[in-house]
């Protein structure tokens, strides 16, 4: 379980945090757990964000990233089941701007132009999603 106090999950990586009371740079300490060995982030490691790609992977781990597709000739419209990394979802929003202008604080769902969507479809089936098409 990604944010809980409880080690509920006895088999595998686990990923922690841990909030840092007199630091400017980082609010939070992430680390990697395993029953025999912890990892804790570098700097540079968090400042790239790695650990919400690890949260990635370890959710994958548990149940399926899935993406649901709405496309017709004029407009693409993703629902999906997890949030992205901060870098992917910025990278997202470039791209489905300004048809997702709107709805900036949703970070669930996204409108693209048909154009772009088969480079975001790609991206997407990289960081493990499932993507499912359903046409208008």
């Amino acid at each position: 379980t990604y944010y809980s106090i409880e080690y509920t999950y006895k088999n595998g990586v686990l990923l922690a945090r841990e909030q840092l009371e007199n630091s400017f740079i980082h609010k939070y300490k992430y680390k990697l757990i395993d029953q025999d060995s912890q990892y804790e982030f570098q700097a540079w490691e968090q400042e790239e964000s790695y650990h919400n790609y690890v949260a990635l992977a370890l959710m994958k781990q548990r149940s399926s990233l899935n993406v649901k597709a709405t496309v017709d000739k004029q407009l693409v419209a993703l629902q999906l089941s997890h949030i992205l990394p901060d870098q992917e979802e910025a990278f997202l929003r470039l791209y489905s701007w300004p048809k997702s202008f709107n709805y900036l604080e949703n970070r669930w769902s996204f409108l693209l132009t048909p154009m772009v969507y088969p480079a975001i479809k790609e991206r997407l089936k990289c960081l493990g999603f499932n993507v499912t098409e359903v046409e208008i």
